[in-house]
C-alpha cells in the first residue's frame, strides 16, 4: 500500500494597509502618493480576481517606492499562487530586508520553500515566526509537517502537540498528528488521532484515507475498505484511495473490484498528469490473475 498522507491548511494573506519605510535616496511625496494609490489599486484588483493586473499595480508601486515592503509582499502571495515560486522567494526577502520582524513573510516564505522542496529551508523560516509570534499555532503545525517530510518524526510530534494546544479543534493538525504517530508504527495512537480529526469534521476525505491506511496496514481489511469508500465519496478524483481500496481486494482476492479500482486509479493519474504513478497501478494490475 502507498504512505499515508499529510495535509496542510496553506495560509497566505494580503494586507490592506502599507508601512511605508523611507528609501536611501529621497522621493517625492507625489511618487510616495501615487505609490500607495497604485498599492490599494492593486489590492482591490486582486479581490476582484485580477492577479495579473494586481501583479502590475504592485510592480508600478514598487518602481515609484522602492522601500514599500507590503507591496513586495503581496506581489510574492501572487507569484505563489501562480507556482512563481523563486519570484515569490525573491519578493518575500525583500520584504523582509525591508522589514525584518515581518512574521508574515517569514511564515508564507516558508510555505513557498516547502513547495519548493526546501524543508530545511522552510524550519528557519518557521523559527524566526515562532520566535516572533509564539502564540501562533499554525507555525507550529506547518513546521511540524516539515519535520515529518524530513524524517523527524518526535521533533514533529511536539510541534503538533503544541499547535494543538494553542488550537484544539484543528482538524487538519489532528490529522498530521496521526501521520506522524504512524511514521513511528504507533497505529493506535495514529488511529486516537484520525479518529478525532474525523470528529472536528466528519467530511473529511484525508482523514478518511488514512486511517483506512491504517486500517489496512493492521489487515483489518473490512474497516479498511469502509475507510476509503468514505475517503471516495469526499474526494472522488483521490487516485491514491482508489488504488489502496483496490490493493485491499487484491488482498482479499476480490478480484473484479481490485481491478475496477485499479484501472480507475490508472485513469485519474494519466489524467492529472502522472504518468509515473499510472504507470505503477498498471504493474500493479499484472498481479491480477
Amino acid at each position: 500500500m502507498k504512505k499515508l498522507s499529510l495535509f496542510s491548511l496553506v495560509s497566505i494573506l494580503l494586507l490592506v494597509h502599507p508601512n511605508l519605510i523611507s528609501a536611501a535616496e529621497p522621493i517625492s511625496q507625489d511618487s510616495l502618493k501615487q505609490a500607495q494609490q497604485l498599492f490599494y489599486q492593486g489590492v482591490a484588483k486582486y479581490q476582484k480576481g485580477d492577479v495579473q493586473g494586481a501583479i502590475a499595480d504592485y510592480t508600478e508601486a514598487i518602481r515609484l517606492d522602492p522601500a514599500l515592503p507590503e507591496a513586495y509582499f503581496n506581489r510574492a502571495n501572487l507569484w505563489d499562487e501562480l507556482g512563481e515560486y523563486q519570484k515569490a522567494i525573491n519578493d518575500y526577502t525583500q520584504t523582509l530586508r525591508l522589514d525584518p520582524v515581518h512574521a508574515k513573510a517569514y511564515h508564507n516564505r516558508a510555505l513557498t520553500r516547502v513547495k519548493m522542496g526546501d524543508d530545511q529551508g522552510a524550519l528557519k523560516d518557521y523559527d524566526q515566526v515562532i520566535r516572533m509570534t509564539p502564540q501562533n499555532g499554525n507555525a507550529y503545525a506547518h513546521r511540524g509537517i516539515s519535520r515529518n517530510h524530513l524524517g523527524d518524526y518526535k521533533g514533529a510530534l511536539d510541534d503538533f502537540n503544541q499547535a494543538i494546544t494553542l488550537n484544539p479543534q484543528s482538524a487538519n493538525v489532528y490529522l498530521n498528528r496521526g501521520v506522524a504517530w504512524g511514521n513511528l508504527n504507533n497505529y493506535s495512537k495514529a488511529l486516537e488521532d484520525f479518529n478525532q480529526a474525523i470528529s472536528i469534521n466528519p467530511n473529511y476525505a484525508e482523514a478518511y484515507y488514512n486511517r483506512g491506511f491504517i486500517h489496512g496496514e493492521l489487515k483489518e481489511y473490512p474497516k479498511a475498505i469502509e475507510d476509503f469508500n468514505q475517503a471516495i465519496r469526499f474526494q472522488e478524483n483521490d487516485a491514491l484511495a482508489y488504488y489502496n481500496r483496490g490493493m485491499i481486494y487484491l488482498k482479499l482476492e476480490d478480484y473484479p473490484n481490485a481491478k475496477t479500482d485499479l484501472q480507475q486509479a490508472a485513469n485519474l493519474y494519466e489524467q492529472q498528469g502522472q504518468k509515473a504513478e499510472a504507470q505503477k497501478v498498471l504493474d500493479a494490475m499484472r498481479q491480477l490473475p
